[in-house]
């Protein structure tokens, strides 16, 4: 029998690091999602321009073909940490109602009542995502068959 694993700097170590930068990243504005309503289209780009780009370039292909071909699954839990930060991001955009005040022309938004628990489960899920890599990180550095 053949075990295969992937070496901890091919895709590992770095989807490891982007799913705790999007996980804190998460767990901010899920702490707080009234206070991004106010700069909505700054905290939209910083969810998906940041996560997204990393997670797109930790998932692209370095490696020959068989070798991507090993690392699909690790490359598709990489993208999800990009996954996690842009449904927030499209929550936080279509999570509120605004209304325009026809006398005064004055706007005003609300949030969803549901929009901070949500966010809350995006990051959940990004949370789950950073446990399975670091796990993954953790046999791809210490393989059970060297640990004797």
């Amino acid at each position: 029998m053949v075990f295969m694993r992937p070496r901890p700097a091919t895709i590992v170590r770095a989807a490891a690091i982007t799913a705790l930068l999007t996980t804190l990243l998460l767990c901010f504005v899920a702490a707080s999602p009234e206070s991004f309503q106010s700069n909505l289209g700054s905290a939209a780009a910083l969810l998906l321009i940041v996560p997204g780009a990393l997670s797109a370039y930790v998932a692209r292909p370095r490696e020959p073909h068989v070798a991507t071909q090993l690392l699909l699954g690790l490359r598709l839990l990489a993208l999800s940490c990009g996954l996690w930060a842009f449904l927030t991001a499209g929550m936080l955009v279509l999570g509120r109602t605004c209304e325009q005040n026809p006398t005064t022309g004055v706007t005003f938004c609300d949030n969803w009542a549901g929009t901070g628990k949500v966010v809350l489960l995006f990051a959940l899920g990004s949370a789950i995502t950073l446990v399975v890599l670091l796990r993954t990180l953790r046999s791809a550095a210490q393989p059970p068959e060297r640990q004797r």
